[in-house]
């Protein structure tokens, strides 16, 4: 260095040095790399899901580093599609909900969501982090039914849903995570209203027709129909 001390480097963790290092890289392509590999270690799909390392990639902040990705790299698919997955993975832990809701990342999801509507990755990815993120149940954080009242309010976000369900209909994945995500919405009032104006029901009834042998298909879709024409 300029006074000829001496830069020590620390000795970082696959984990850490994939937050720290890959998340805030120059070129979009090494982050979507990143985000990749960082996915690869906290995927819930994995036969034995790491929950520390969920929990690690909180407290190392790499909640704010992915939000601001997607936000900087949106016209990067790949950068979109492995960040909606690590938000969607990383989200699974109660603790990191609230952090990643606060530095916007249901905001962040959903414009990827609307720019990407023909890529299969990002409407899965992205819908299944919003599933983890909103619910309208009493039980939830205030965070969490602050950002749930403006995704169903404000930002149009049910639309959004309902064109992945319809876009990709042939695709159990998207399907599934659009209906535990509208059955997580709950039945108030307000929120059976814009459900019923965007055509919700229709969706849910169309995957229902789809899937009559899929029980899980079955259960959720039921719930959905519940919510939005049953009893509050």
């Amino acid at each position: 260095t300029a006074n000829g001390s001496v830069v020590i480097e620390p000795s970082l963790s696959e984990l850490a040095r994939l937050v720290m290092e890959n998340m805030i890289h120059p070129d979009p392509t090494a982050v979507a790399r990143g985000m990749e590999k960082l996915h690869g270690l906290v995927n819930v799909d994995r036969p034995h899901w790491e929950r520390d390392r969920a929990q690690l990639c909180g407290s190392l902040g790499a909640h704010c580093l992915i939000v601001a990705s997607l936000r900087k790299w949106l016209d990067h698919p790949d950068v979109q599609e492995w960040g909606c997955f690590c938000i969607e993975s990383l989200s699974f832990l109660d603790c990191n909900e609230d952090k990643i809701i606060d530095c916007g990342g249901v905001e962040a999801v959903l414009n990827a969501l609307n720019r990407y509507p023909h890529h299969l990755g990002i409407q899965w990815g992205g819908c299944g982090a919003l599933r983890n993120l909103l619910s309208c149940s009493e039980t939830a954080s205030a965070t969490k039914q602050g950002i749930t009242h403006k995704f169903v309010h404000d930002h149009g976000g049910l639309a959004t849903v309902v064109r992945a369900m319809e876009r990709f209909p042939s695709d159990q994945d998207v399907v599934l995570e659009c209906l535990i995500l509208v059955q997580n919405l709950g039945a108030k009032a307000d929120v059976r209203r814009v459900m019923i104006e965007s055509n919700v029901g229709n969706a849910v009834v169309s995957a229902l027709n789809l899937y009559p042998k899929n029980s899980q298909v079955s259960k959720e879709g039921m719930r959905c129909l519940k919510n939005i024409f049953g009893k509050p």
